[in-house]
């Protein structure tokens, strides 16, 4: 078909490999960033960017030839269809949870579906695709990652609309939040589905632990291209995951933004925005309490019949190992064999009606730098989130 651009797609354990067409005359694209609920808790992201293209997804054939209109229509046997809202459906990997597709049902187009790609799934996005907006910003009552990431190079300063481009604005430093500041006793999570729930309590002496203690330095804190590895090590057994870092008593959680590679194709997101959580201070219903009661108990990850039903794991390498929902595909955690004490929470999981989403009463965000920013799949949004991460800082 002629007047299309094609850009290949694919997950991260390579199950699912397709190409999209964008209208040529269209490119660059604006699109969204979508704070809304459910962008949230289905991919476990603090927002998500999905990018309409023209037709249906396409098969990724071994010898492409540009507009050969023999290409088969991508299958989608190797995915998992979850309809999130009565005209939505979703489409994750099978095997590694990366959300890859929307499909808006819409009786007026051929085929009767309106597709989107995930923005984090493609090969490029430049030229193709410009983040150009903050929607649904309502839906995260405290700002969401909009205070994060404020503009964008070649796009400038990105409007933060209430819901729907068009809507009123929302100003930065908007914060509905009413139980932010209180004594709240457990800061609660689930997906969309509601297959998972979890509740994190508070740090305690116990979670500080002397497994954990062993724990290097994440990237977030120091570049692993440029830092002594002896440093990142942690000799001294610094709880850095706990803060305030300057205070001796510690009653938050450190969290921060990544854009590695393995977190952008095991997502579909070009951000993954994690809270780093001691699994002692992780809970999840009681199976043994009425489902209306709210009774919690360790999370337990290693023994199989003791790990919350509907979690599914994907070993991203060897010893690394992501965990999502197998309905919706939410992902939840990351963690690692040599620590498993120490988890990698994502952060889109959590009850924004408890605290916000950025949930800063319980979360110290980290400003001085983005996880793997050398590996972003669009450098200018990693740096304008580095850029607007020190404006917050600074409460600009």
């Amino acid at each position: 078909m002629s007047g299309l651009t094609y850009v290949n797609g694919s997950c991260h354990c390579g199950l699912n490999v397709f190409r999209v067409g964008f209208l040529t005359s269209l490119l660059p694209l604006s699109i969204d960033l979508c704070h809304c609920s459910i962008c949230r808790h289905t991919s476990g992201q603090l927002a998500f960017a999905h990018a309409p293209i023209s037709g249906s997804p396409l098969a990724r054939p071994s010898t492409p030839a540009e507009g050969d209109p023999n290409v088969p229509p991508f299958d989608l046997v190797g995915m998992t269809g979850y309809q999130s809202s009565p005209n939505v459906t979703r489409y994750f990997c099978k095997a590694c949870s990366a959300h890859l597709f929307r499909a808006l049902n819409d009786n007026e187009v051929d085929g009767g579906k309106k597709w989107a790609v995930a923005a984090g799934a493609l090969e490029t996005t430049n030229g193709i695709l410009n983040v150009s907006r903050h929607t649904w910003v309502s839906d995260t009552l405290d700002g969401g990652i909009a205070d994060h990431l404020r503009r964008i190079e070649g796009v400038g300063a990105l409007p933060r609309y209430k819901e729907g481009p068009g809507s009123p604005g929302v100003p930065l430093g908007w914060d509905v939040v009413e139980a932010k500041q209180g004594d709240i006793p457990l800061l609660k999570a689930f997906c969309h589905c509601r297959a998972l729930r979890f509740a994190i309590s508070r740090p305690t002496d116990k979670s500080v632990l002397s497994e954990i203690g062993a724990s290097s330095y994440p990237d977030l804190m120091y570049a692993y291209v440029s830092t002594d590895p002896s440093k990142i090590q942690n000799p001294h057994g610094d709880p850095w995951w706990l803060a305030p870092h300057d205070s001796p008593t510690k009653t938050k959680y450190l969290a921060g933004h990544c854009t590695c590679t393995t977190c952008r194709l095991t997502s579909g997101s070009e951000v993954q925005s994690w809270t780093f959580v001691p699994l002692i201070n992780i809970l999840v219903p009681s199976p043994t309490a009425p489902s209306e009661a709210d009774e919690w108990v360790p999370l337990c990850l290693l023994k199989d019949e003791e790990r919350p039903k509907g979690l599914t794991q994907y070993n991203s390498s060897p010893g690394r190992f992501r965990e999502s929902c197998s309905t919706c595909g939410a992902t939840a955690f990351w963690w690692r064999k040599g620590v498993p004490d120490l988890i990698d929470f994502s952060v889109g999981f959590l009850d924004e009606r408890i605290a916000g989403t950025r949930a800063e009463a319980w979360l110290d965000w980290w400003t001085g730098r983005v996880s793997f920013e050398e590996e972003a799949l669009s450098h200018d949004i990693a740096s304008g989130l580095e850029e607007g991460l020190k404006e917050y800082a600074n409460k600009a």
